[in-house]
């Protein structure tokens, strides 16, 4: 009894191979398909009661029987071919009266080309053909905020008129290179700040503020919103829980808190001209457009009604010089938010702020 369940149940992978390669290969054809299967039959009649027995079992039997029994490619098809012919080109040959040429030759169709030269000169034109406008193949037909941001420190980088001498060093090994922790520190800031308990934190004094942060973490963190790899570091954890702490007992914090509305974490999609892209394309670019998608940390209504921007930013800037390049650096971004959130909310942004959070500062952007 073992053996034959075992044999069943080979036998039974084994059709669900098949009948998988066999949906494949019925799938991949863009607009002509064709199928030859080659059966014994005594004769026509044979074959057509074949396919009558199987129409009348396909109506009348599970599917999972018919599958099941089958013994070849055809035991599945002629069903479907019985049960429906508007589709099918169906040509039934029987060896006895012609054979496979005659077959072929049959559905051969010949193209006679009346002007071979005009025929010639067509074919030329499609090879030799040129684009109006071939740096389009250059422009993206979708961008994002960060990689237009980048290109624009890319241009500031080779304006500046400082000489930087190459520094050579050896590679420091894995465990010492802190490039990646600090994007993932990055990221657990803007995922504790996205997934934050706003309303609740709305009722409680100063005083009690980091007590809650502190949860807020560990339940961010366990709804797997926060990569536990990285703040099982209590280090990291702590200058977390500190960081937006003071955020939200900063001023700007306090705004967030009273005002009338408050959406984190949005995307968007907008339609810019290309030379916001690249502005050395020439003038006949210039005004092709491409999608700009990207997300808004946080942006708000306050009790006046108008719409206020922020973004944050994780980069270690100790002196107001540098607070101030961190603001050019990200510049270009903001613009690019604001426009998008006046697009789609129809309504202009009043501010645009990057908050700080290594020095716990906030920069107002023109």
């Amino acid at each position: 009894m073992f053996t034959k369940y075992i044999k069943r149940q080979n036998q039974s992978e084994t059709l669900s191979e098949e009948l998988r390669l066999l949906y494949v290969a019925m799938t991949r054809a863009k607009e002509k398909l064709i199928i030859v299967s080659s059966d014994k039959y005594k004769d026509e009649n044979e074959f057509n009661q074949k396919i009558q027995e199987a129409v009348y079992n396909a109506k009348t039997m599970p599917k999972y029987i018919i599958a099941s029994n089958a013994k070849k490619y055809s035991d599945w098809l002629i069903p479907s071919i019985g049960i429906s012919l508007n589709h099918w080109n169906f040509i039934p040959r029987f060896l006895a009266k012609t054979t496979v040429s005659d077959v072929i030759k049959e559905k051969q169709e010949t193209i006679k080309v009346k002007n071979i030269d005009e025929m010639r000169e067509k074919v030329q034109k499609l090879l030799e053909f040129h684009y109006e406008r071939p740096q389009s193949g250059n422009i993206p037909t979708k961008t994002s905020v960060t990689a237009i941001k980048e290109m624009a420190e890319e241009e500031l980088t080779r304006k500046s008129d400082i000489e930087y001498e190459p520094i050579y060093m050896i590679q420091k090994p894995d465990f010492m290179r802190t490039e990646k922790l600090g994007t993932q520190i990055g990221t657990a800031h803007h995922q504790l700040m996205a997934f934050f308990d706003i309303e609740k934190i709305k009722t409680l004094t100063e005083n009690n503020y980091a007590d809650f942060v502190a949860s807020e973490l560990v339940r961010v963190t366990n709804d797997g919103q926060i990569d536990s790899n990285v703040v099982s570091d209590k280090n990291i954890a702590d200058m977390i829980c500190k960081n937006v702490t003071s955020f939200w007992k900063s001023d700007m914090g306090k705004e967030v808190l009273s005002a009338k509305k408050v959406y984190r974490e949005s995307p968007f999609e907008i339609s810019i001209p290309a030379y916001e892209y690249d502005n050395t394309l020439p003038d006949e670019y210039r005004n092709e457009q491409i999608i700009l998608q990207g997300i808004i940390d946080l942006y708000f209504e306050d009790k006046n009604g108008d719409i206020i921007l922020v973004d944050y930013k994780t980069d270690k800037c100790t002196s107001k010089a540098e607070q101030l390049a961190v603001a050019k650096k990200y510049e270009k971004q903001l613009i690019l938010y604001a426009r998008a959130m006046e697009k789609i909310l129809k309504k202009s942004v009043k501010d645009k702020y990057l908050y700080l959070f290594s020095p716990q500062s906030v920069v107002k952007l023109d």
